[in-house]
């Protein structure tokens, strides 16, 4: 299958989030386009607001920062895991040397 998505990205910092009418702004842009989906990613995070406007039809997915990190490391996009381990000493086992 295919279809067509009409999508907005911003990238913004965490204290400066995604707000509805910016989500009203993308559902406005893509009237008149068909059936197109609607996808607004953001680096930020979206308000109670926007989410609740997400879901008016046609609906708008929604991707926040964490879970855009989420799907980056995923599919092992442009990013990198290291585990690290942790070694901490229990100074009781050692207290009886």
């Amino acid at each position: 299958l295919s279809f067509q998505v009409q999508f907005q990205c911003k990238r913004y910092k965490k204290d400066h989030p995604v707000s509805a009418p910016e989500i009203v702004n993308l559902r406005g842009a893509m009237k008149g386009q068909g059936n197109v989906k609607g996808l607004f990613i953001t680096t930020s995070r979206f308000t109670a607001q926007a989410t609740k406007a997400a879901t008016d039809q046609p609906s708008i997915d929604l991707v926040d920062g964490d879970r855009l990190c989420q799907v980056l490391k995923q599919l092992n996009l442009g990013v990198t895991t290291e585990k690290t381990e942790k070694v901490t000493v229990d100074p009781q086992w050692f207290a009886g040397i």
